[in-house]
């Protein structure tokens, strides 16, 4: 939807607040709704991307496993480069 922002200048106290339109409906989580995204190739393979579906939840525990495997990789090199010099 469009994204309105309408500034208040008329009135100097006014002039600081802004209201924020989105027009869409409050989203809320639901862990059993099932969602499909795009997956990766095989690899070495032509053929396109295939589909990989999992539950809210199940995407949300990815995520958190990615972000937990991303930050002890930049610990671990982190370390590795203060051990081996300054």
């Amino acid at each position: 939807m469009i994204l309105m922002v309408l500034a208040l200048g008329c009135c100097g106290a006014l002039a600081d607040e802004k209201v924020i339109v989105t027009g869409q409906p409050e989203h809320h989580w639901d862990p059993d709704e099932v969602i499909c995204k795009k997956g990766d190739p095989p690899a070495g393979s032509r053929i396109g991307r295939g589909q990989v579906c999992h539950t809210a939840a199940r995407w949300k525990s990815i995520k958190a496993n990615s972000d937990d495997d991303l930050r002890a990789i930049q610990d671990r090199d982190a370390w590795n480069t203060h051990l081996n010099g300054p």
